[in-house]
C-alpha cells in the first residue's frame, strides 16, 4: 500500500487530525533493526504491503520508508530504510504508528471508522437527539458509543440491529436502542428520589 507525502509538506505540517493510528511498535526482532508493529485494525491483511509509515517521534509524525514486510496475524514485521541495527531500532519501541486518512476505503452508511464519528450527533429512533459522540470504545462483544449530553454521558452498545445508519454529510449517527436505555442516562434524577 503506497501513500505519498507531497514535496511541499513540511514535517511540522503533518497534523494528527489528518491521520489515523495504525498501531504501535511492540518490539524489535533479529539483529538487523527490524520492528514489529502491533496493528490495531479490523483487517490486518490490508496493511501487509506497506511501503511507508509515520512514527510519532517526540510528539511529531515522522515518515519512514519500509523496504520489507512480513505479516503474522495482527503483527507486521517491518524493515525500515536507514535502521540497520538493533540498538537504533530499540529507540522506536512504544512509538505510535500512523497512516494518512486518505488510505482508508470509503464505507457504506452501515459501517464506520471509530475516529470518523467523533463530533457526530447521536439520534435514537424513540428518544430523538441524544448528544454528541465523544468516543467509540472497542469492546469484545460490540463497540460502545459514548455521547455527551451536557454534563451526562450516554453509553450505547452497538449490538446487532442498533445501528441504523451513519449520515456523513449531516454528521449524524442514527440508532434504535432498546426501550428505556437512553432514559436511564438522561431522565431527571429527581424523579428517582421522589419515593424516598
Amino acid at each position: 500500500m503506497a501513500f505519498f507525502l507531497p514535496l511541499h509538506v513540511h514535517l511540522h505540517m503533518l497534523r494528527k487530525e489528518d491521520h489515523f493510528i495504525l498501531g504501535y511498535v511492540k518490539r524489535t526482532v533479529g539483529t538487523q533493526g527490524e520492528l514489529v508493529i502491533q496493528l490495531d485494525a479490523d483487517n490486518p491483511q490490508r496493511y501487509a504491503k506497506l511501503d511507508a509509515v509515520l512514527l510519532e517521534v517526540n510528539g511529531a509524525l515522522t515518515p519512514f520508508f519500509i523496504t520489507k514486510t512480513n505479516l503474522r496475524e495482527d503483527q507486521l514485521t517491518v524493515k525500515i530504510e536507514g535502521i540497520d541495527e538493533l540498538f537504533a531500532a530499540k529507540e522506536y519501541i512504544g512509538s505510535t504508528c500512523w497512516l494518512p486518512l486518505s488510505v482508508l476505503p470509503q464505507l457504506d452508511d452501515q459501517h464506520f471508522y471509530f475516529h470518523e464519528v467523533r463530533g457526530f450527533e447521536l439520534i435514537d429512533a424513540q428518544y430523538g437527539p441524544v448528544g454528541i459522540i465523544s468516543e467509540v470504545m472497542d469492546r469484545l462483544m460490540q463497540p460502545v458509543v459514548i455521547a455527551k449530553n451536557g454534563y451526562k454521558e450516554v453509553l450505547v452498545p452497538l449490538a446487532d440491529g442498533v445501528l441504523q445508519r451513519v449520515d456523513r454529510t449531516e454528521r449524524k449517527m442514527y440508532v434504535n436502542t432498546p426501550e428505556g436505555l437512553i432514559g436511564l442516562y438522561l431522565n431527571d434524577d429527581s424523579a428517582q428520589n421522589d419515593g424516598m
